[in-house]
């Protein structure tokens, strides 16, 4: 199959199959003439790649060109750090995108995170003054356990639908507000533009969508009230924690008395079902644990854990697609 390449690096990315526009979905790309009276186009492309958000400039070149550069941040299985090209080909099986690894990478971790490594910091967390890192989801602060302060300064790689480089990321933990930027989308799809800034709101740092005088935020809200939205889709920002990222639809994760869930499970923002229980196999997951988990898809070693025939046990606990969705699994691994 002849592969219909993009031509221009502006204009909107085309589907290769029908030509209709590509758009950002809760968790993927995909064709906007999905729908029956469009044509039911059914082409998609991942919105993550081990680990690794995909960002719209990424899908961009890979409609042109069919493969990209050479790209730092997918992890691996074991935790470790790979470099790699994405690739879009037609085979058997219909349209994929493949990861290449590159030669003699992921040998330990990404030495961008690690700045004894040789790589360059991201800087200093403006609220304890402790090193900041990169995770496979987020840019935050190397003192969020517990036993190291419980520091919570976080930004998330996905806000709102659009990828945050790690220089971006740089700015904002420097106090730069960064933008403005047009390929945010909403919750109902609709893109729509704002700048970013880290902000100190009421005690907490948190990043802030920021809208000019002359434009509205997402789903129509006045620049007023869409200065409040917050993180991962533009939704109204509230007094509840948000502990993380959604692995599956890129929601907010939220505490309820069992769980910690999407708050995107009502059926009309997309009957998410991912979940993290508060208990598993006998033992409490604490709201550390739960962070740590959708931080780094994994947690440390875990001792309490219980079998069914009342043995007591050590493992891990890790975040695994299984084709049908993200499930916490244990990790029995070295």
């Amino acid at each position: 199959m002849t592969f219909q390449k993009n031509t221009s690096p502006d204009a909107p990315p085309r589907c290769p199959v029908c030509g209709g526009t590509m758009i950002r979905g809760k968790r993927d790309y995909g064709c906007s003439n999905w729908r029956e009276k469009d044509g039911a186009c059914g082409f998609r492309m991942p919105g993550e790649m081990a680990g690794r958000p995909v960002a719209m400039e990424e899908v961009r070149r890979l409609l042109r060109e069919s493969v990209t550069n050479v790209l730092d941040g997918f992890v691996r299985e074991d935790g470790t750090s790979i470099s790699g090209r994405l690739r879009l080909e037609h085979g058997p099986d219909g349209w994929q995108t493949l990861l290449e690894p590159v030669p003699d990478s992921g040998a330990g971790p990404d030495p961008a995170a690690d700045p004894a490594a040789g790589g360059e910091a991201l800087g200093v967390c403006p609220a304890c003054g402790g090193e900041l890192e990169e995770s496979p989801r987020a840019y935050g602060c190397a003192n969020w356990r517990d036993a190291d302060g419980g520091c919570r300064v976080t930004v998330w790689k996905i806000i709102a639908g659009r990828t945050v480089s790690r220089e971006e990321a740089k700015q904002l933990l420097a106090g730069e507000t960064i933008g403005p930027f047009s390929d945010f989308v909403s919750r109902k799809g609709s893109p729509f533009t704002a700048s970013i800034a880290l902000e100190k709101i009421r005690g907490e740092w948190k990043t802030r969508l920021i809208f000019d005088n002359s434009s509205s935020g997402p789903s129509g809200s006045s620049p007023q009230e869409a200065e409040n939205t917050a993180e991962a889709g533009g939704r109204e920002e509230k007094h509840e924690a948000v502990l993380g990222v959604c692995p599956a639809c890129g929601g907010d994760i939220r505490e309820s008395d069992r769980a910690y869930g999407c708050a995107n499970w009502k059926e009309e923002d997309g009957g998410c079902r991912f979940a993290i229980w508060k208990m598993v196999a006998r033992r409490p997951v604490s709201a550390d644990i739960a962070r740590q988990l959708l931080q780094t898809g994994h947690t440390d070693e875990l001792d309490g854990f219980v079998s069914r025939k009342g043995s007591s046990f050590s493992a891990r606990l890790k975040l695994a697609d299984s084709g049908e969705g993200f499930r916490v699994q244990f990790d029995f691994s070295d």
